[in-house]
């Protein structure tokens, strides 16, 4: 019995997790009737009936929306407006890293090779472990000996095999890593440029690359050469992918994180250090700040390293909308970027940035602090201040678009900011009611 029921507790985060990056990704939904699913849009009209076994992932290739379907435990591709772009043939499917292309698999060839976004097959089935882009022109292929690099016209171009090659899509070289877990260079013609003399390596964003060596990071050039010695505990690469190209714009900023005797610090593209490690966190840059903290009091910084608002708060999270939501004396409210309180400090539990000028409110009578509890009852609050949804729910994301999900009891559903639901996964067969 409890292991029943953890399975439909770990079945339904699942839902939820897949529903919300859905939500994301592509403002389309997925619903489940009678144990079948369906896909509706932002406005709650439903785009495919609840006739299929499941939905894997959603690809957007330019104004049209694809997705793989399971039905009858097959696979296939179909965009939203229900036409089968492919059949329920293949045992497995996945979108690669190149929009429109996907990988497929049948359990009878044991094999995985490619389709186009008209369900025609780009390669056949050949390839034992998988395949996928590495880079707009080259393919990865896995093996049972290892990992190679081949041209789109299915020529092997690596004269060894590699432990993994990583992708690339921003430069000419990969990284790979050997069987010894070495790592080193190729070039686009799978040639080695720099040896495997490392003990970890990153992509080169640019000019530079991230490589690790006696056990401490630093940065080293297109020759291999450390241009900064390799000294700092971590060094991470970070250009604003997280919240930037979410919304769809081109990140303003890239810099480097480092760490050094356990505190971190930032860089830029070019290796000027901005701020010297000196804070226990550095969140991701949004709006031109970025949140700080050390020794348990929290602040923001700009892209200069430069503190903007002074380290007074006892928690914090990102700007979003001009506003940024802090803790002081044990209670949250919001600031602006010159630390003026704009909406007042008087809730309690957690409060996360504003999306769609709604901001999920987790309502507890203890512990103002980021973490989720069993005990929470969420809804969202607006720019005033003011209760928009009532806190009765188990759990709720950001809104999107003009709509947000909200999970009570057993039930997930989507949620406008009149209140008006869809059900998307319930035990009774409802459909939209109206609060």
């Amino acid at each position: 019995m409890k292991q029943n029921r953890m399975r439909i507790i770990l079945q339904f985060i699942l839902f939820f997790s897949c529903t919300a990056f859905c939500q994301e990704k592509n403002n389309v939904y997925i619903f489940e009737r009678n144990g079948k699913m369906g896909i509706i849009d932002k406005n709650m009209k439903i785009l495919i009936q609840a006739e299929y076994d499941d939905f894997n992932e959603f690809v957007q290739v330019e104004d049209e929306i694809f997705t793989i379907y399971k039905k009858k435990g097959k696979y296939g591709i179909l965009n939203l407006n229900g036409t089968e772009i492919t059949s329920a043939k293949y045992d497995w499917i996945y979108s690669t890293k190149v929009k429109g292309i996907f990988a497929c698999k049948k359990i009878a060839e044991t094999t995985f090779g490619l389709l186009n976004q008209n369900g025609e097959e780009m390669t056949k089935p050949n390839y034992r472990g998988g395949i996928d882009f590495i880079s707009p022109e080259l393919l990865r292929i896995i093996e049972t000996d290892g990992t190679r690099l081949m041209t789109l016209n299915e020529k092997i171009i690596t004269k060894n095999t590699y432990k993994r090659i990583f992708d690339n899509f921003e430069s000419d070289s990969f990284v790979f890593n050997t069987k010894d877990n070495t790592y080193g260079y190729l070039d686009k013609n799978g040639n080695v440029i720099i040896d495997d003399i490392f003990e970890d390596a990153y992509n080169f964003h640019g000019k530079y690359a991230i490589a690790k060596k006696n056990g401490k990071y630093g940065i080293i050039n297109k020759k291999g050469e450390f241009v900064l010695q390799p000294i700092y505990q971590n060094i991470t690469f970070e250009n604003n992918i997280k919240y930037e190209l979410l919304e769809g714009n081109k990140p303003s900023h890239s810099l480097y994180y480092i760490m050094l005797d356990d505190l971190i610090g930032i860089m830029d593209e070019n290796l000027n250090i901005l701020l010297e490690p000196s804070f226990n966190y550095i969140g991701i840059f949004n709006e031109g700040m970025a949140y700080v903290s050390k020794d348990d009091l929290y602040g923001f910084i700009d892209y200069k390293g430069k503190i903007k608002v002074p380290l007074v708060y006892e928690n914090a999270d990102d700007f979003s909308e001009g506003l940024a939501p802090v803790v002081k004396n044990g209670k949250w409210g919001y600031i602006d970027s010159e630390n003026r309180a704009i909406i007042d400090f008087k809730f309690t539990g957690c409060l996360k940035p504003f999306y769609d000028g709604l901001a999920v409110y987790r309502k507890r009578g203890f512990d103002s602090n980021k973490g989720h509890s069993s005990f929470d009852k969420c809804g969202f609050i607006d720019t005033n201040g003011q209760i928009a949804i009532e806190p009765i729910y188990q759990d709720t994301k950001k809104f999107i678009n003009g709509v947000g999900i909200a999970k009570s009891n057993d039930s997930l559903f989507l949620v406008n900011k009149k209140e008006l639901k869809f059900f998307l996964r319930v035990e009774k067969n409802e459909s939209i009611i109206q609060r």
